[in-house]
């Protein structure tokens, strides 16, 4: 009918195979007066084609998939008005050309909006009907020529237009033909072939690219390098295949391409409340090896039905990536695929999500496309959230769909570049969020190689080893991505400017070696402290010496094992500290830790709010491995302070005190307005010494509180107890930018000890805004250094006391 209900007459129905093309023979495919039909064709699957008659203004309409392996009553089909576009096509020499095909697609689809009668005459002009609106014309020249296809974007079509002459270029043809695996060779019919350009990653337009009846196919294309994409239909059970990158200069015929079978695999999508979900990408990643298989047409319609055809007998590890801007949260599924020549998978339900977004950028505020977002659950580097669509646009924006929760988000550049990764902690997600600019910095490469000698074992290099790079004022860990050494115990990675502690941690005695000759796991964990990085660097190397293992069960009172308890190992007798890696108890209790021999005190530090007090083993001898057996920590008790001599301090800090109290344990803190005393020291359970911290109180003295928490318990406070009084001598602070750093300088004060601020808001000066204390250098000026400072974008404020 049309809009009014009215029939049309004389509409010719075309019933063309969904999986071959060819246009199937039927009667009775023609409207009467009143637009009624009734015709017979072979039980099938087609696309419906309605013709309306020629002259008239209706557009044409087409119905894809229309299953009628049984009789059916098609519901009534309208027939709008369209508006009439014409033009001509002509080649470089300004001829007609004929037989080009004109069509219509919606802006960016790959549908084609159905018309008829879109062919150029003879005089290479054409005439058709369509719907107004806008749309990407495409002009497909007839096949066997040399013409080049043609994309004019984003055309608008109000109403009867007269398009400009479009001029087709020549390039070269390709040619080949498909074949399916079985012994008699049958050609591959109606198979899709795409030219991608290996450069850019551009898909070209070109016309004819189905292959015939014999399954053969030819194209035009520029003179250029492509990948060619073969996609069979899906009703032949064939896996699309795609080719390795082809340098075309000339006329080229490919190599006939042989298609293996496959299991088709069908599922829908839908969102938690069921409600099916459109434009879902579906990727399959084989299990066995690890490979993404190559599948095309692989999203959800709009009823949530997806299909792909993939190989048979294996499990598939299958990503289902909604479209962006949606909120829903990727998914990953596992099946198992059989013999059978279809399966369906049951059903997929997306998880609600909300938006995080905002833009990469360099310090400077220029875009940064392609950095790849990582969502971490908070504190977690091993559980990595599935996240689709977690790359910046070339405009440097970024908008993923997350799960409610708090992530650590981490910005990896892409390789090619030698910008820095960056890390934000602890994002809360609980609406959307917007995180603005993320300044991505540009970093330095640092090389080097990890070996490990031994006395039982020689000497050799150490594969998967770890290096992490922690800032030595900060004690943040930098992002290194692929910071693992390789078999020859080499490493590389980018590091931001900055000033760093560098541990090389060894391999895990769990980790499964790639490599012909793998790494002893009993090995040391070493450090090179305070390196500067403003330059790149090669040969930041360590030699890991043979270690011992120490192990054992810590458990409380009640003999339930305390997890995440921290070991920390000191030469014994002394306050010397070594460096160790996975020195935290497991959920049983466990733990393992590889020391170099030697004897040390040992210290077993329970997590805050356990309850529990810490537990230090004096004289522990691991001059070979040594099992410590069950350790029972003991509950914790709450401090009490009564008094703290002396009780008032220049704000330079640096002087000794002495507290007194009732219940102090081993490993107590203590900290004089929020901010932390040093060099504590556990005098006995009613007495602790240590050294008051700098305070920032400018030209006014300040009454603060004093606090000391043991492990495990609050904390005991002492209000108003500690007055902080003006130094004798202001420090004159300069500040210098020397690229990538920042140089503080003042005239000596005479005082032994400075502490250095840093801060991005001038009125915020605490415990986290310290970056360093050290020991005055004698000379008539100081100097301190702040490396990287002036490569992050932040702008900074600095005060030293």
């Amino acid at each position: 009918t049309d809009q009014n209900n009215a029939g049309i007459f004389n509409v010719t129905i075309n019933y063309v195979e969904s999986c071959t093309g060819a246009t199937a023979p039927a009667v009775g495919n023609v409207t009467s007066t009143t637009g009624d039909f009734r015709a017979t064709a072979n039980a099938g699957v087609y696309d419906l084609e309605f013709v309306p008659p020629a002259g008239s203004m209706f557009y044409a309409w087409r119905i894809r998939n229309f299953d009628l392996t049984a009789s059916k009553i098609l519901a009534t089909v309208t027939l709008g008005f369209g508006v009439i576009v014409s033009g001509q096509v002509q080649d470089s020499g300004g001829l007609g050309v004929p037989n080009v095909s004109v069509h219509f697609f919606p802006p960016g689809s790959s549908e084609r909006t159905y018309t008829v009668r879109d062919l150029t005459d003879s005089s290479g002009n054409f005439s058709t009907v369509v719907r107004a609106g806008t749309y990407d014309v495409k002009y497909g020249p007839p096949l066997g020529t040399r013409l080049l296809g043609l994309v004019r974007p984003s055309v608008a079509i109000p109403g009867n237009t007269t398009l400009s002459a479009a001029t087709l270029q020549t390039g070269v043809l390709v040619s080949g033909g498909l074949v399916d695996s079985t012994p008699q060779a049958h050609p591959v019919v109606n198979a899709n072939i795409d030219a991608t350009d290996a450069i850019t990653g551009q898909k070209l337009f070109v016309s004819h690219d189905r292959t015939s009846a014999t399954g053969a196919f030819t194209l035009a294309v520029p003179p250029g390098t492509y990948l060619f994409a073969y996609k069979p239909e899906k009703c032949n059970f064939l896996l699309g295949q795609e080719s390795a990158a082809i340098s075309i200069a000339a006329d080229t015929t490919l190599p006939a391409v042989q298609l293996l079978p496959g299991v088709l695999v069908t599922g829908t999508v839908t969102d938690r409340r069921g409600v099916p979900v459109f434009d879902v990408n579906t990727n399959y990643f084989s299990q066995t090896t690890g490979l993404q298989v190559f599948t095309f047409d692989d999203h959800t319609d709009a009823t949530g039905t997806y299909s792909a055809v993939i190989p048979a007998q294996d499990t598939y590890n299958v990503e289902y990536a909604p479209p962006q801007f949606v909120r829903l949260a990727g998914l990953k599924q596992t099946f198992s695929v059989n013999n059978n020549s279809t399966q369906t998978f049951s059903t997929v339900q997306l998880p609600d999500a909300f938006l995080v977004s905002g833009h990469t950028r360099l310090a400077g505020g220029a875009p940064i496309a392609a950095i790849d977002l990582d969502f971490f659950v908070a504190g977690i580097t091993t559980v990595k959230l599935y996240t689709p669509n977690d790359k910046s646009d070339a405009s440097g924006s970024f908008t993923v769909a997350v799960e409610p929760g708090t992530y650590d988000i981490r910005f990896q550049p892409p390789s090619t570049t030698t910008l820095a990764a960056k890390r934000l902690l602890g994002v809360a997600v609980a609406g959307d969020v917007s995180l603005g600019d993320v300044i991505i910095v540009q970093g330095y490469p640092v090389s080097g190689n990890a070996s490990f000698v031994d006395p039982a074992l020689g000497t050799g290099p150490v594969d998967g080893a770890d290096l992490d790079f922690f800032n030595a004022y900060t004690g943040e860990k930098a992002e290194t991505p692929h910071d693992n050494t390789d078999c020859a115990g080499n490493y590389s990675v980018i590091v931001p400017a900055g000033l760093y502690n560098v541990v090389f941690v060894p391999p895990s005695c769990n980790t499964i070696s790639s490599c012909a000759v793998p790494a002893p796991c009993a090995l040391e964990t070493a450090r090179i402290s305070s390196v500067a990085i403003t330059s790149a660097r090669s040969g930041l190397s360590a030699v890991l010496r043979g270690a011992s293992h120490v192990s054992g069960t810590v458990r409380n009172a009640f003999s339930q094992p305390v997890a995440a308890v921290d070991l920390n190992f000191y030469v014994a007798g002394t306050g010397v500290r070594q460096v160790v890696s996975r020195d935290n108890t497991d959920v049983n209790g466990l733990f393992g830790v590889f020391v170099p021999p030697g004897s040390y005190d040992v210290v077993f530090t329970p997590p805050p709010g356990s309850g529990l007090a810490a537990l230090r083993l004096a004289g522990v001898n691991a001059g070979a491995d040594i099992d410590l057996g069950s350790l029972v920590l003991a509950s914790a008790l709450a401090a009490s302070v009564t008094s703290i001599a002396p009780s008032s301090s220049p704000s330079s800090g640096g002087m000794g005190i002495l507290i007194q109290g009732a219940n102090f344990e081993l490993g107590a803190t203590g900290t004089l307005g929020g901010l932390s005393l040093s060099n504590v020291q556990l005098l006995g359970p009613t007495q602790i010494s240590a050294v008051v911290p700098a305070w920032p109180i400018g030209a006014s003295s300040a009454v603060v509180d004093l606090a000391v928490t043991n492990v495990g318990e609050p904390p005991a406070f002492l209000p108003q107890s500690f007055t902080y009084t003006p130094a004798p001598s202001p420090i004159d602070l300069s500040v210098a930018r020397t690229a990538p750093n920042i140089v503080l300088s003042w005239p000596a004060t005479g005082q032994a000890v400075y502490t250095v601020f840093r801060s991005t808001s001038p009125a915020l000066f605490g415990q986290r805004q310290i970056i360093a204390t050290g020991t005055a250098s004698g000379a008539a000026t100081e100097t301190f250094i702040d490396y990287g400072a002036d490569a992050d974008g932040v702008t900074y404020f600095y005060r030293v006391e």
